[in-house]
C-alpha cells in the first residue's frame, strides 16, 4: 500500500503539497501494481484534518497513524493505529507490541538511556 512519494511530514506541508503526495502515491503505486492502492500510512504517523481529507479526497479507504498502539473499534478510518514490528524481532519483542505494553517499554529505555552515568575510571 501507499507512504507518499517522497516521505515528507505531511502535517506541515502546503495544501498543494500534501494533495501532490497523497494523490501521486496512490495513482503512481496503482500503476505498478495494476490494482487500486487502498491504504496510506502516514510518513512518521504525521497527519492533520488537511492531511485525513485529502486521502479521503484521493479514493483512500484508509489511513495509519504511527503511535504504537492497537487499532480501536471507534477509530476513524482516516486515523487508525499502527503498530511496527521487523521481521527479525524476537516472539518476547512481538508479544509486548501486541499486548499494548511496547508504549511503556520504549519510555522506560529512553528514560533509561537517558539517566545513565558515564563509567568512573
Amino acid at each position: 500500500e501507499s507512504h507518499s512519494v517522497t516521505h515528507p511530514c505531511l502535517d506541515q506541508c502546503p495544501a498543494q503539497v500534501i494533495e501532490g503526495e497523497v494523490f501521486g502515491s496512490r495513482h503512481r503505486l496503482g500503476e505498478i501494481v495494476g490494482r487500486p492502492v487502498r491504504a496510506l500510512a502516514y510518513p512518521n504517523g504525521s497527519h492533520d484534518a488537511r492531511v485525513r481529507a485529502a486521502t479521503d479526497a484521493a479514493g483512500y479507504l484508509v489511513g495509519f497513524v504511527f503511535d504504537h498502539s492497537l487499532t480501536r473499534l471507534a477509530q476513524p478510518h482516516y486515523a487508525l493505529s499502527r503498530l511496527r514490528i521487523s521481521s527479525s524481532a524476537s516472539t518476547e519483542r512481538l508479544e509486548a507490541v501486541l499486548a499494548g505494553v511496547h508504549p511503556a517499554v520504549h519510555s522506560l529505555r529512553r528514560s533509561h538511556a537517558s539517566h545513565k552515568r558515564p563509567d568512573v575510571i
